[in-house]
Formats: C-alpha cells, structure tokens, sequence
C-alpha cells in the first residue's frame, strides 16, 4: 500500500517521490525486522499527519516550501530508519496543524451559527404567523445577541451591525427595546 501513497505523493506534492521512496523504505524495515521500530513509527505517523494537514490546510504554499517540507519529511523518516531518536515537530509543521485547527474552528463556528439563524427565522416565521403570540420571539433577541457577540471577536464589523439592526427590528416587532445600558454593552 505504501506504494501506491509513494505514486500519489508524486502527483500531489513537488518532490513527493522523494517522501513516497522513504515511506517505501520505512514499510521494508518494519517488515524486516523483529517488531515496531517506535521512533520510525512515530515519524512516519508525523508524516502522514502533515500531509494530510497540509491538503485540508487550503493555503497555497510556495512550491519552493513544499519541496523543502516534503523533503525535510522524507529525511526524518530516513534518520528513524537508521536508528536515529524521533525529532520534534518543527515550527513550519506547527504553522500547518495551527491553520487548519483555525479552520476547522471556523467552520464549527459557521455550522453553528447558520443552526442559530435557522432558530431565529423558523421563530420570526412562526409569530409572523401568529402576530398575537409575542412569546414565539422570547429567546430570539437572546440568540441575536450571542451571534452577535461570535461575530463581532472575529472582527465581523458589517455583520456585527446587521444582527444589532436585526435585534433593533425583533424588539420593535415584541414592543419592547433594548435599555440603553444593554445597547452599550453590546
């Protein structure tokens, strides 16, 4: 099977032939010798782990960086195979797991704000259906509020203001308005 990554490497990243050829030769000596060699485990599995970071990191990285990176790789494999003490993560892998634990934040955030605008129009919906049943926007002017707050610490300005005028239209439409200390506070 490691050949198979070793011709795949090849076509996703520039120099990845080089990194295939030592995974290659990282699978032979496990094979060979008598039970798992922990340091070379633990640099293959860094490896495989920033290669995968680095697919589902979705910033654009100088073919220059990807051929260093691949390569650096490709020597850490080397250097457990022959014996050598499993390294620390450098800094340039790192950058790579930090950016795309951001982005996976950022689409947890995103997934979960849609989920609460969904709540927020299903409830607008209902009481325009039901214009008397002012309690259908009890918690709607609550849950503005908190996208509100999400949006506004990723520096959203432009949507920060719109969910303010969203939560300005809500009180307008329940009778009831925001007291000038809580419109501050926000």
């Amino acid at each position: 099977s490691f050949a198979v990554l070793q011709e795949s490497l090849e076509k996703l990243f520039p120099n990845g032939g080089v990194l295939g050829q030592a995974l290659v030769r990282a699978a032979d000596i496990q094979r060979t010798d008598s039970g798992v060699q922990p340091a070379l485990a633990l640099e293959v599995a860094t490896a495989i782990l920033v290669l995968e970071a680095s697919l589902d990191d979705g910033e654009p990285q100088a073919q220059d960086d990807m051929t260093r990176q691949v390569r650096r790789l490709a020597e850490r494999i080397d250097a457990a195979g022959q014996g050598g003490a499993p390294q620390p993560l450098e800094s340039w892998m790192e950058t790579v797991y930090r950016r795309v634990s951001d982005n996976q934040t950022l689409k947890n955030v995103v997934v979960e704000l849609r989920a609460t605008l969904g709540d927020v129009e299903r409830s607008i919906d209902a009481f325009f259906k039901a214009p008397q049943r002012r309690e259908l926007l009890a918690t709607v002017d609550a849950q503005l509020g908190s996208m509100r707050g999400v949006l506004s610490v990723l520096g959203l300005d432009e949507a920060t203001q719109a969910l303010q005028f969203m939560r300005d239209d809500v009180a307008a439409l329940t009778g009831s308005s925001l007291d000038a200390s809580a419109q501050q506070a926000l």
